[in-house]
Order: structure tokens, then C-alpha cells, then sequence
């Protein structure tokens, strides 16, 4: 991810923090939530060069490539190729995307999560007679129970989807080898109860609760602003964010209202069902204050993703046989998607690097 050493060349406070957590196997294993993030730094420590910045940062990087990767197989599979270039495109030049695949914290393993648990899901939903694609959707779901708050949307996903667990769990031949990944099942729900019961304290943290609940008016307040965040006023965060600007520029709030309205268009779709209720789950979540506010974005930019086919399918079906007509309206979209991208990359790599609150932190931050 560009800007690795340069944007921001020194570690913050709260990244020193998140990699302090796995610099040997006794800290990882006496705490294992964000397991999947640990395991990542703790390899990076290891490698040679001794360079502090780009070993925190390395794993935020892949996660982040696996991310895109991830996304993109998701939005070609639901939306065609056209809306995947202009999805991606969004998406990878969101400053948001930027800031948090550099940033050495847990938000980017927060969306290479949820974007592994919806591919897993569509994976199995396509290919429910195939055995790996079984394997992968319980290793995925095993591997996400790790990572705090994120045992809710394991649990949705598994809801709206046990005919086809179901289906292809009957399928799996011979039957050692469904016992097998059987045991593989209750061993790690094992592990995890022996965990908590072993330390009482993770399991707040591990639940995406707090130490202690605040009024309720307090509670929905917080999850109202998790999602005001998007187009009002943004948590204040100079570490990976630019003042209070909201995440999302006119373009992209403009394309989430499109992509709203087909959703809600078609509100009995599974598809409908599954988007609102991760995006419900990370919302109160994001508004507890134990899981970031990243963990609705990825659902945010597939709906995105979907204002810009609903908006291309609008357009397209005006004008079936005018090739004129057609591909001015696709011009204009780009022309749009092309300048939403250049604002936000503009202010990952000029606005954000000179504004003085990031200055501050920047100088803090030296050693």
C-alpha cells in the first residue's frame, strides 16, 4: 500500500500498542483475539531488515491486497464485469481504503473478514455439492470466531445459510470424513470455551461489548453516529482521517442512495437480507465502541457497487439502440467515479499528510 513509509514514516501510539501484542507466541496465545492479525505481525517481525515501520505495516498491506482480491470476486459475481471496474475502482482509491491498508490496527482485518465471509457464503451457495468449498466455508467461519464482535455475524451467516450447510455437510463421502471435520468443529469450540473460561476478561472484548453499558439513549446515539459517518460527520481520528469529513464524498453517497433503492426494491431477496443484517450487526457493533466503524464499509461499498449497476441498468434500458446516447451515459458515470477518486486520493496523499492535526500526531510519534 503506497505511503507505507513516506505519508506517515513513524508508528503511532496505537499502532506500538496493536503490535506489542504479538511479539512472541506467550503474548499471542495468552490473548488470541485478532488471532488471524497477530499471526501476520508476529511473521513480519521475523523477517530480515530489521525495518520497524514496514514489518508493523506488512501485514495491514496483504490483508488489504486480499481484501480488494476478495471484493472484486464478490461484485463480478453479483453485479457483472462492467460494475466490478467501476466498484473496484471506488473502492481501492477510497481514502478511507487507503489509510486503513496502511495503518498497522485491526480495522483492515476487520474488512478482509467480512468480505472472506461473504465470498465463503456466495462460494457455498454456488457450490454446495462440492466438498472444499465446505472446507472452506467452516475453516473461514472457525478462523473469524477469533476476532472480537465477530462472532454475531459468524452466527448470521450461519443462520441464513443452514439449508446449504446442511445440504453439503449429507454430501461429504465417506463418513470418517464427516466425523472428522466434525471434530474439528467441537475442538475448536472447545478451545475457545476453555479460553474464556481461562480468562473471564476476554470475553466482553470477545463478544464486542463493553466493560460497562452506558444509558440507552447514550447506546443509540453512538450507533446513529456510526452511521452518520458516512455522509455527515465522521469520528474524530487524525491518526487515519482527515478532521471530520465523512467517509463518503457526494459521488459515492449518491451511488449508496441508488444502491438503497434497488435493495429496497427487492427487499425479499436473500441477498437483500444478508447485506441489511451485517450491516445492522456492524452498526451496533461499531457503536458499542469495541469494534471499528470499519466493520460496515465493506458492506457499504458493495451497495455502492450496486447504485452503479442500478444507475448503468436505468440508463442502458432508456436507450436500448442509441449507441450515442448509451455511451455518454456511461462516459458521464466514469467521468464521476473518476473524479470522486482523485478527491480521495488527494486526500490520503496531500490534505491529510498537511493538516496540522496529523502533524501533531506525526510528531508524536518519533522516536
Amino acid at each position: 500500500m503506497a505511503g507505507l513509509n513516506t505519508t506517515a514514516p513513524h508508528l503511532t501510539a496505537s499502532e506500538r500498542l496493536t503490535v506489542s501484542t504479538s511479539k512472541d507466541a506467550h503474548a499471542i496465545f495468552a490473548n488470541p483475539l485478532n488471532l488471524p492479525l497477530k499471526l501476520l505481525e508476529w511473521a513480519a517481525q521475523q523477517l530480515p531488515g530489521g525495518h520497524e515501520t514496514l514489518a508493523a505495516r506488512l501485514p495491514a498491506v496483504l490483508l488489504a491486497v486480499t481484501a480488494f482480491c476478495i471484493f472484486l470476486y464478490i461484485v463480478r459475481r453479483w453485479y457483472g464485469r462492467r460494475s466490478m471496474l467501476f466498484g473496484c475502482l471506488l473502492f481501492a482509491a477510497s481514502a478511507w481504503f487507503l489509510h486503513i491498508g496502511r495503518f498497522a490496527g485491526p480495522d483492515i482485518e476487520y474488512v478482509a473478514a467480512l468480505l472472506a465471509l461473504l465470498a465463503v457464503h456466495i462460494g457455498l451457495y454456488d457450490h454446495d455439492d462440492r466438498p472444499f468449498m465446505f472446507y472452506g466455508w467452516l475453516m473461514v467461519h472457525i478462523a473469524l470466531l477469533c476476532i472480537p464482535g465477530l462472532v454475531w455475524l459468524v452466527l448470521l451467516s450461519a443462520g441464513w445459510q443452514w439449508r446449504a450447510v446442511v445440504a453439503s455437510w449429507r454430501k461429504l463421502k465417506p463418513v470418517w470424513l464427516r466425523i472428522l471435520w466434525f471434530v474439528v468443529l467441537l475442538g475448536s469450540v472447545a478451545a475457545a470455551a476453555w479460553i474464556l473460561a481461562h480468562h473471564p476478561g476476554l470475553v466482553r472484548p470477545w463478544l464486542g461489548m463493553p466493560a460497562s453499558f452506558p444509558p440507552a439513549v447514550t447506546i443509540l446515539q453512538h450507533i446513529g453516529n456510526s452511521f452518520t459517518a458516512l455522509v455527515w460527520h465522521a469520528p474524530y481520528n487524525p491518526e487515519i482521517w482527515l478532521g471530520r469529513l465523512p467517509f463518503l464524498d457526494i459521488f459515492l453517497t449518491a451511488m449508496l442512495a441508488a444502491g438503497s433503492a434497488f435493495y429496497l426494491r427487492h427487499w425479499r431477496a436473500p441477498r437483500t437480507r444478508l447485506l441489511a443484517s451485517f450491516l445492522a450487526a456492524g452498526g451496533i457493533l461499531a457503536g458499542l465502541g469495541q469494534v471499528p466503524l470499519s466493520s460496515m464499509m465493506p458492506v457499504i461499498y458493495i451497495i455502492i457497487t450496486g447504485g452503479v449497476a442500478y444507475a448503468l441498468h436505468f440508463w442502458l434500458r432508456c436507450f436500448p439502440r442509441n449507441p450515442l446516447a448509451r455511451g455518454t451515459g456511461i462516459g458521464i458515470l466514469a467521468l464521476l467515479a473518476l473524479v470522486s477518486c482523485t478527491y480521495n486520493v488527494s486526500q490520503y496523499f496531500i490534505a491529510w499528510p498537511h493538516n496540522p492535526d496529523t502533524a501533531t500526531v506525526t510528531a508524536a510519534a518519533r522516536p
